[in-house]
């Protein structure tokens, strides 16, 4: 099957959207398919010339992407696959299929709330958004409650399939309190250093406590805002065998955010054997169940005693541990690509 991935601003490294396309395309090329990314030429972080990526031009400033209207009409894809709401990448998607009808299947990794301007955001919703939700063949939601928001945004046909997680490459590496200088226990976040992912509210529940926050992830403008202190350390973005090695020896993680589509991080941090505090909004409650502590967000004072409780603890973060490993099992590529090719077939028949 010839099969085109679609994402605003690609990189296979940062961000969920391009984590969860990289690894679907990885495993959908395994099975022989030809798969193609669709994507920007503005994109975060740094990339080079990269196999089977296409890059199209963008507007920096209104993110629109023209040239992928005349690529779908001028390419025979046996389905096509969009990610990411609000974006106009569906919307084009959607367009192009009214002229070419080709199978389409839309995973919206639906934020809510999102970073526009609530007036922007809303005529969005009711412009561009609808009509992306209602015309693909199949809407692909991350959760049940992500599903039971895109059925009142009335999309229809919606099946769930969450992010998924290469277990595979997922191994135990000594060496990162070594490399990075840490004493003692440290705990961590992992995600780009926005607002509204609750990192303001992290490090003041820290302070004075005998444990480093590791703060791992891309700023993305927001860092000259955050405090500093003498137990918090910020890495920047890492490699793949440092972040690994970060999962290894960390107490657990944290991930106080405003609202998640999903918070892969969570899943991967589970998978090691690590159990998790995060805040209880949208999804999180649905992925952590057993396997952590759920906090409010903006919630000091709970974020403290959450993280003093698992520091003492050492039992409750074994019986966690040993939940959350158990869990993460299901989010597997595999298992969630012979979820997602049921959908294509689906989609194909049509």
């Amino acid at each position: 099957m010839k099969i085109a991935q679609i994402i605003i601003g690609y990189n296979k490294e940062i961000g969920g959207y391009g984590r969860h396309v990289n690894l679907i395309t990885g495993e959908l090329k395994k099975r022989g398919h030809n798969v193609a990314i669709i994507t920007t030429k503005y994109s975060p972080g740094k990339y080079g010339d990269e196999k089977g990526v296409i890059r199209l031009w963008n507007d920096p400033l209104l993110k629109i992407t023209p040239s992928l209207f005349t690529h779908l009409l001028s390419n025979d894809y046996d389905l096509v696959h969009v990610h990411g709401y609000p974006s106009f990448l569906p919307f084009i998607a959607c367009l192009a299929k009214e002229f070419k009808n080709f199978p389409l299947v839309f995973t919206p990794h639906y934020h809510p709330f999102g970073h526009k301007p609530l007036p922007l955001r809303r005529l969005f919703d009711l412009t561009f958004g609808n009509y992306s939700l209602k015309k693909p063949d199949y809407v692909v939601a991350l959760t049940d409650y992500e599903k039971r928001l895109l059925r009142r945004r009335g999309a229809k046909k919606i099946s769930v399939i969450p992010n998924p997680i290469k277990t595979e490459n997922l191994r135990k590496i000594k060496g990162f309190k070594k490399k990075f200088g840490i004493a003692g226990p440290f705990i961590v976040f992992v995600g780009r250093i926005e607002k509204d992912k609750g990192l303001e509210y992290l490090i003041d529940a820290v302070m004075g406590l005998p444990v480093t926050l590791v703060i791992i992830g891309e700023d993305a403008g927001y860092k000259k805002e955050l405090k500093e202190s003498e137990n918090v350390l910020f890495t920047g973005a890492l490699s793949q065998k440092d972040l690994m090695s970060a999962y290894t020896e960390c107490e657990f993680l944290v991930l106080p955010s405003k609202y998640e589509a999903f918070g892969i991080v969570l899943i991967e941090a589970m998978y090691y054997g690590k159990p998790v505090i995060a805040t209880n909004v949208g999804p999180i409650p649905s992925i952590v169940k057993d396997a952590g502590l759920l906090v409010k967000y903006g919630d000091v004072k709970g974020l403290r005693t959450s993280i003093k409780k698992l520091l003492k603890d050492e039992k409750l973060r074994i019986l966690m541990g040993k939940e959350a490993q158990r869990h993460a099992q299901i989010y597997d590529v595999k298992n969630v690509v012979d979820k997602l090719m049921k959908v294509y077939e689906s989609a194909v028949k049509k």
